[in-house]
Order: structure tokens, then C-alpha cells, then sequence
């Protein structure tokens, strides 16, 4: 068998004639990215520092600073978004492209570039008390920031091609075709119009049946072991 984290992946490969690959997913610390963390006040402190209202909109981005991340896609979607209603977008994360991100981010209102942090708890607080996750990536073999996010319940804006895709679904998260502005723009608008309560639910739902631990992910892992041993023995 070869192993992958992802489903899509697994299918891509099953594509490609690779023989018998298998899908474990990761998990995740589903204690520490709750939505039982969500503060008002660690909103109204990220706004603040991103310059807007009490009342705007705040999306979260993670991400390391590299081409295939399409950050400026994200940039320029939420520019776009912002003009037609207030939000902010604080992005956490760093990397080869730092400069370049500065001075985009620079061009773009109500963009706070957080840097790294690691304060995990800091983290799945803002992630709770958030609107939405932005994602720009189609190239990651599982999500593991949507994981949390979705954990947290906080719905997902995420390209339709990837690890995030694999982890989407309609009732919380809206996607886009990886690279269009346009279509980056109208998920976002599409994503703040819908019901807070009833995203959060089925963020719930999902966390609850679709995305594991840690230690279910290694239990996959030995089950699999196991049933290529005992194939190979018959």
C-alpha cells in the first residue's frame, strides 16, 4: 500500500495507475480547538488592531508565506469583499515570501499580518471567536489548520481542490476555483450572509464524525498494518 494523509490524494494517485493507495487522515487535538474558547473580547482586541469596527467581520488566515499558499489571491478577494462590507483578515504565519507579504498586505485596509505564534491556546481562541476561515491553498495533503478551524467551529472558505476541499461541505464552507479573485470574493460574501448558528452546527456535526484525533489516526494506521501482514501470510 501507499500510505497518504488525504483522500483526494489517494484518488490522484489511484489516477496516476499507483498501486493501492490508502487514505489515513491525520488528526487533531479536538480538546484544545474547541468553540467552547470563543471570546468577544479577543474579537473586539483583532479588530481593533486591524483598524475596523466593533461590529466588521473578522476572517482568519494561517499560512506559511510560499507561492502555492496564493496569498495575493486571498488579498486581493478580501480587498474586493471589504469595499462592499466591513471585515478584517488577520494572517497568521511567515516565510520566503515575507517581504513581498508585508508590502501587499500594506495595500489592502483592515489586513493585520500576525506573524508566528506558539501560544496554541491564543490560537483556538481567535479561531472560536472568528467568522470564517480564508484558505488559499490547493496543494496541502490533509488541512490540518481547517481541521481546526472547522473544530472550533469556525466555517471555511477554501479552494475546491485539495486537502481543504476534502474537508468541505455545504453546510460550512463555501469554495472557490483555486486562483480566481473573483470567485475567492463572492465565497467570502456568500460565506458572511449565511446564519451564524447553523454554520456552527454543522461545523459540529462534521468535527464530531468527520475529522479525528491524533490517536484515531494511528489506530488506522496499525489496522492497516495489520491487514497487509495477514494478506501477505493467506
Amino acid at each position: 500500500a501507499t500510505v497518504v494523509s488525504g483522500h483526494w490524494l489517494a484518488r490522484k494517485l489511484d489516477g496516476f495507475g499507483l498501486s493501492r493507495p490508502v487514505a489515513v487522515p491525520f488528526g487533531i487535538d479536538k480538546e484544545q480547538f474547541s468553540p467552547h474558547r470563543a471570546s468577544s473580547s479577543v474579537k473586539a482586541e483583532i479588530l481593533e488592531s486591524c483598524g475596523v469596527g466593533p461590529d466588521a467581520k473578522l476572517l482568519v488566515t494561517i499560512s506559511r508565506f510560499h507561492p502555492e499558499k496564493r496569498l495575493g489571491t486571498l488579498f486581493e478577494a478580501f480587498g474586493r469583499a471589504s469595499a462592499k462590507e466591513e471585515m478584517a483578515l488577520v494572517v497568521f504565519g511567515g516565510g520566503p515570501l515575507d517581504r513581498w507579504v508585508q508590502k501587499r498586505a500594506k495595500k489592502v485596509p483592515g489586513v493585520r499580518l500576525a506573524g508566528y505564534t506558539k501560544n496554541r491556546d491564543e490560537l483556538a481562541a481567535i479561531l472560536s471567536s472568528a467568522d470564517a476561515m480564508l484558505h488559499g491553498s490547493a496543494a496541502e495533503t490533509y488541512g490540518l489548520v481547517v481541521a481546526e478551524a472547522i473544530c472550533s467551529g469556525l466555517p471555511i472558505i477554501v479552494p475546491d481542490v485539495g486537502g481543504a476541499a476534502d474537508l468541505a461541505g455545504p453546510g460550512h464552507a463555501e469554495t472557490y476555483t483555486p486562483g480566481d479573485v473573483q470567485g475567492c470574493e463572492a465565497a467570502i460574501l456568500r460565506m458572511l450572509a449565511r446564519p451564524r448558528a447553523e454554520l456552527q452546527a454543522a461545523c459540529a456535526e462534521v468535527a464530531g464524525t468527520g475529522i479525528g484525533t491524533m490517536d484515531d489516526h494511528f489506530r488506522q494506521l496499525f489496522e492497516l498494518y495489520v491487514s497487509i501482514v495477514e494478506e501477505s501470510r493467506a
